[in-house]
């Protein structure tokens, strides 16, 4: 098994090389493995955090993760999930002090995300049927986003944005329960 017990997996992603992939299960837990021999290289835990979608940076030094924040709940209740979160986590063990929290917000749980293959923008579909856009930036090494996201909405019925991609024209691709739609970014129109 790719995360070495029978938690379910909730995300997968290969980094653009192939050399290395990222699988996040349910117990907030990344597993980074070789793509060639399906070793697994390590585990890393995401506190506090439902892992709902990954991506990595164009470069393969950080892997992005977002989901909803979990909200801390007394002992006997089963915590419950708050707003979305998008985090940084440095693929090397060595760069741990180089994590981040990027955004976190009173805004919906992010359901699926992907970083424009320059690195300079990432996407965020949320849960309420809206789009984030943000402007990715590396400084002394820790992934961030700059300035405020802009929002795009893309499902009349707040239908949760289950997909996001951009094409090789730089359009945004997007997955909603009421279908597929294509978002040109220059008019932010369908």
């Amino acid at each position: 098994s790719l995360t070495g017990d029978q938690n379910r997996i909730e995300a997968i992603v290969v980094r653009r090389d192939g050399a290395r992939g990222v699988v996040a299960d349910n117990a907030s837990r990344l597993w980074l493995w070789n793509t060639d021999t399906l070793d697994r290289e390590d585990r890393r835990e995401v506190r506090g955090l439902k892992v709902n979608a990954l991506t990595w940076t164009p470069d393969g030094r950080h892997v992005v993760v977002a989901g909803a924040t979990i909200r801390e709940t007394p002992r006997e209740q089963d915590p419950t999930l708050g707003g979305g979160e998008i985090r940084f986590i440095p693929a090397d063990r060595s760069e741990d002090s180089k994590r981040s929290i990027a955004d976190k917000g009173p805004f919906a749980p992010i359901a699926s995300i992907a970083i424009r293959p320059d690195g300079q923008q990432l996407a965020a579909g949320l849960e309420d049927g809206t789009v984030r856009l943000y402007q990715c930036k590396q400084q002394d090494g820790k992934g961030s986003l700059s300035g405020e996201p802009e929002r795009l909405k893309v499902s009349e019925n707040k239908s949760p944005v289950r997909f996001v991609a951009y094409a090789v024209d730089g359009s945004l691709v997007v997955l909603t329960d009421e279908g597929v739609g294509r978002w040109d970014l220059a008019t932010r129109q369908q």
